[in-house]
């Protein structure tokens, strides 16, 4: 009788493993769906817009460069990187510039800006 505890024990010790198992793999497929909805759903692969540049540089000019996070939060359709790079790329473009006297009329705004920081 005794050894038939120990195994209907050890059976329901097993079953109850399972059951957390199923249950740990279940929250994890759940977290990364919504993980992928959230980012599918916020995240634009498409070309910056003008309107886009716009808010960027108000926002940029109102709180400054201190957190992409922030600035893509405020975007709204960007994510911290997407901000990150843009940034990046007006101030490449914005040394180029200073370099070739050639200037891009769709930033020219941007330049001025850049100009009072640098």
């Amino acid at each position: 009788m005794d050894v038939f505890n120990k195994q209907l024990q050890s059976v329901y010790l097993l079953t109850q493993i399972e059951e957390v198992r199923k249950q740990i793999l279940d929250l994890k497929n759940q977290k990364c769906n919504v993980q992928q909805q959230t980012s599918e759903s916020r995240v634009k692969r498409s070309r910056w817009t003008n309107q886009e540049d716009q808010k960027l540089l108000q926002l940029v000019k109102k709180h400054g460069v201190r957190s992409y996070a922030f600035l893509a939060e405020q975007m709204q359709d960007k994510l911290p990187d997407q901000v990150y790079f843009k940034i990046r790329y007006l101030k490449q473009l914005y040394q180029n510039s200073r370099e070739d006297s050639r200037v891009c009329n769709q930033y020219r705004d941007w330049f001025s800006f850049l100009s009072q920081c640098m």
